[in-house]
């Protein structure tokens, strides 16, 4: 086997377990996303973007300090990787012990978002919560809407309000759910 057909190989294999790690990750299937990620580690111990990957990945399990020492190395090979800095600085918010994670959470597959005209609309936010409630909620995370007076509520899996509908928004829903 000769050198350039040693890197071609190992180029298709990084190809292969990236487009795995990202399948894995759009699942929820965590451990195995930090099995495939530490696999490309072993032969690419220089690719920042697989350790921003683990790092999602120790995020979502509640293993901060192991999801901090990834996005560290991510900034070790790219200082200016400003996903790896946005998730140190949520995750600076975070104390494991203090905070009750429900890494076994109910997540939806972000995949299963189509938008379809006329059924469907995103919306911000408004009246948001503290940083230190919005730093437990991923993205695919189920929320509960609840429903008081002409107000909408976004809450999260432990019942923390985490913003409102907008009131014109809120108004449109609650006269559809009444009928």
């Amino acid at each position: 086997m000769t050198q350039a057909q040693s890197s071609e190989e190992k180029a298709q294999l990084k190809v292969q377990w990236t487009r795995l790690a990202i399948d894995q990750a759009l699942a929820n299937q965590w451990e195995e996303a930090i099995t495939t990620n530490r696999n490309i580690l072993n032969i690419f111990p220089n690719e920042p973007e697989a350790y921003n990957r683990l790092g999602k990945a120790y995020s979502e399990l509640g293993r901060y300090s192991e999801a901090r020492q990834a996005y560290n190395q991510t900034l070790k090979y790219n200082p200016n990787n400003s996903i790896a800095k946005k998730n140190l600085d949520r995750l600076s918010m975070l104390q494991e012990e203090l905070v009750t994670t429900h890494a076994g959470a109910e997540r939806i597959d972000p995949r299963l978002f189509i938008e379809e005209t006329g059924k469907t609309g995103t919306s911000d936010l408004i009246n948001i919560a503290p940083t230190s409630i919005l730093a437990r909620v991923g993205v695919g995370d189920k929320v509960q809407l609840h429903v008081s007076g002409h107000t909408i509520f976004a809450r999260n899996a432990a019942g923390e309000d985490i913003g409102q509908l907008e009131p014109r928004l809120a108004n449109r829903l609650i006269n559809f759910m009444e009928g």
